[in-house]
């Protein structure tokens, strides 16, 4: 029996952060001065919904993380152009996919 749909998503995302984080390489040159590290991956893209009370906690944890992250903007900047706005996509710049689509929508207004 394999992984459902938003298991196999978060196990990708978690696969592609963890080594974004650690091989420069693989993103963009601005996540070598992320905060975020590999073995803080997993707080970043919780899996589930928001809503859950595990999942707000994953959540408040990792905008912590973010808030003293010297690269956060280029980090909500690279979400936002990306549109990574699902609930798979995780934390982003300070912001869950939620409050991304709200910024983004304000700011098409």
């Amino acid at each position: 029996m394999g992984l459902l749909r938003g298991e196999a998503i978060h196990e990708i995302n978690l696969q592609n952060s963890t080594r974004a984080t650690a091989d420069p390489s693989f993103g963009v040159e601005w996540q070598a001065g992320a905060a975020c590290s590999p073995s803080t991956a997993e707080l970043f893209f919780p899996l589930g919904n928001y809503r859950d009370a595990k999942q707000k906690e994953q959540a408040r944890r990792a905008k912590r993380i973010c808030r003293d992250c010297p690269v956060v903007s280029e980090c909500l900047e690279y979400a936002l152009s990306n549109n990574l706005n699902e609930t798979d996509d995780g934390i982003w710049g300070g912001m869950t996919p939620r409050e991304r689509r709200n910024l983004k929508d304000q700011n098409n207004q």
